[in-house]
């Protein structure tokens, strides 16, 4: 039987094995807090610093970047295989091969030389064993589970049915289950989705300095430390405790959480309001957009922002530490270039700046820096436009506060 484990339980790091030759030279553009970005090699990334260049090497403190991406190389997730979701948000392209009360065993399904990957079950969240070829159904398969808060496992069948009770192992091909009227062999193939018992799920919290790497065959994993082999790989340590080695070729780019620079969807707001036109409530999305999917602007896909519907009101407590924000705003790609909103910004209660009403077809507009040195409240705000509030699912892409001075 399943139990709820003590949520911060210290997690042995595996023994890290080796998953490819040594790498080859990277040129990579790294995006500093000011904005700015210095592009060259590669050289050396520790748990505080980098370092790129060759001839004139540029050193930098990780406290002080946003990220690194690496040239001309993109993520895509990929239309079939499995995925499975953790419990902070984190998705993972593999493939389950054995599930119990303690583990789920994966082999990753576009790096089959990679080790496979052990993660505790109080870390996932779901399991997406058959990922819907189009992307609305996927996104709104995905959305569900990310949302899913019930006190029992959940299969959900390929043929929509779904089954209430509780998990008892996974095999290669068969998932075994207990529900209402007893226990019962699932195969694996009629399986579209597993969700977990939201109760045992431990969350990992948005504390700390991490690392979001963004691999290329779309998956995004959350860790506590990457640094630099002398192979050539990147040696990196998860948040579930498992530790593994990362050609630099399967990374599409690293985003530093937890210095100078925070998210405003690692931040707890202080107010929320929402003012329907009609009927309909939608409430704030966390790095994803209202609708629950990805947040997408003009074909490019943002792990961090908020997505927000018109007329929608959210507040943060600066209590004077930071020095700036800024953002990229727009309507995501859902709304197939319809909808109709106005952002606009306000610190301590005075308006700082308004957008023009934008559509789905409009250009993404970024805001910022803003001067919020000193000041106590930053509120975001998304009005109506012109076509009262059809499709405005609005995105507040990469919304970060800058804090002040040295942490």
């Amino acid at each position: 039987m399943r139990v709820h484990r003590i949520a911060f339980v210290v997690l042995l790091l595996a023994p890290l094995t080796v998953s490819a030759q040594p790498e080859g030279v990277e040129t990579v553009t790294v995006a500093d807090l000011a904005g700015r970005e210095h592009s060259g090699t590669l050289r050396q990334l520790t748990n505080t610093m980098l370092t790129i260049g060759d001839e004139t090497p540029q050193r930098f403190d990780l406290s002080d970047l946003l990220s690194i991406r690496f040239r001309k190389r993109a993520a895509a997730i990929r239309q079939r295989g499995s995925m499975v979701l953790l419990a902070g948000g984190d998705r993972l392209l593999l493939q389950p091969t054995s599930l119990d009360e303690d583990d789920l065993v994966g082999i990753w399904q576009y790096f089959p030389a990679w080790p496979r990957l052990n993660i505790p079950l109080e870390c996932v969240r779901a399991i997406a064993f058959q990922l819907p070829e189009d992307a609305p159904t996927r996104h709104r398969l995905t959305a569900e589970l990310l949302e899913y808060r019930e006190k029992s496992d959940t299969v959900i069948l390929e043929n929509g049915d779904r089954l209430r009770g509780q998990l008892i192992r996974l095999s290669a091909d068969a998932l075994a289950f207990e529900g209402p009227v007893g226990k019962s062999s699932i195969p694996s193939n009629d399986i579209r989705a597993l969700a977990l018992n939201s109760e045992l799920i431990s969350v990992p919290k948005k504390t700390g300095k991490r690392v979001l790497l963004e691999l290329r065959d779309g998956s995004r994993l959350t860790a506590r430390r990457v640094v630099l082999s002398e192979q050539g790989l990147l040696e990196v340590e998860t948040q579930f405790g498992s530790g593994l080695r990362v050609p630099t070729s399967a990374v599409v780019s690293m985003r530093f959480l937890g210095g100078r620079a925070v998210y405003l969807s690692d931040m707890k707001p202080v107010d929320f309001e929402f003012t329907p036109y009609f009927q309909t409530r939608w409430p704030l999305r966390l790095d994803r957009n209202v609708n629950g999917g990805p947040l997408r602007l003009k074909g490019r896909e943002h792990a961090k922002g908020l997505g927000m519907h018109s007329r929608s009101v959210v507040s943060y407590d600066l209590a004077g530490e930071f020095s700036q924000f800024r953002a990229t705003v727009g309507i995501d790609d859902s709304a197939g270039g319809k909808g109709s909103v106005q952002f606009a910004v306000e610190v301590d209660g005075e308006r700082v700046f308004t957008s023009s009403v934008m559509t789905g077809t409009d250009t993404p507009t970024s805001i910022g820096p803003l001067d919020v040195s000193g000041k106590k409240r930053l509120t975001l705000i998304v009005e109506f436009g012109e076509r009262g509030d059809i499709l405005d699912h609005a995105n507040w892409c990469n919304p970060l506060l800058i804090r002040q001075g040295e942490r």
